[in-house]
């Protein structure tokens, strides 16, 4: 890498770093402005370049719904870097009936 030029390498680190925030479906995040700790259950990224995350907070008992919270990426911060694993099935989504 030394005979790299110096703003091959600058691109080189700076992508490095873009990969490293990266989130995946399943860590538990923190909402940097709000405080709000959840799992991130699903991606959207739109035209304009925007991505948000939808985080669920952890369920209360007594709770009626569980609300996911659309989050923009650059808000986010992961936490310890543990994710849940969920089973995958061929339901077609939370709401189909099989």
């Amino acid at each position: 890498m030394a005979d790299l030029p110096l703003v091959m390498l600058l691109v080189i680190s700076i992508i490095e770093l873009m990969e490293e925030k990266k989130m995946k479906l399943g860590d538990k995040v923190r909402d940097k402005v709000t405080g709000l700790v959840g799992i991130t259950v699903d991606r959207i990224e739109y035209l304009n370049g925007c991505i948000q995350y939808g985080v669920q907070p952890p369920y209360k008992k007594g709770s009626t719904e569980l609300p996911t919270w659309r989050i923009d990426e650059e808000q986010l911060e992961v936490v310890p870097k543990k994710q849940v694993s969920v089973r995958k099935s061929k339901t077609g989504g939370p709401t189909r009936k099989v």
